[in-house]
């Protein structure tokens, strides 16, 4: 498994803290194009997965696996 770069812990931080400048983790969900080359690229390695498609077909959300958030340091939010 290759080590993430700077710009792929940003993505999997940003998906799962937002724009928390606290680093508080309360979702797990990054949006971006259906399809979207540096997200499909954490797919295929393991730290995110595809979530649902919307917009006609345009936008996707992709969810941060476990692995994907303790290669950052965090940890998943808990399910109600």
């Amino acid at each position: 498994m290759s080590a993430l770069t700077e710009q792929e812990r940003s993505i999997i931080t940003h998906a799962l803290t937002g724009s928390n400048r606290n680093g508080k983790v309360y979702r797990n969900y990054f949006l971006t194009d259906d399809g979207d080359p540096e997200l499909e690229a954490l797919v295929q390695r393991g730290y995110m997965r595809r979530g649902a498609v919307i917009n006609e077909g345009v936008d996707r959300y992709y969810r941060v696996t476990d692995m994907g958030a303790l290669a950052v340091g965090l940890h998943l939010p808990k399910e109600a």
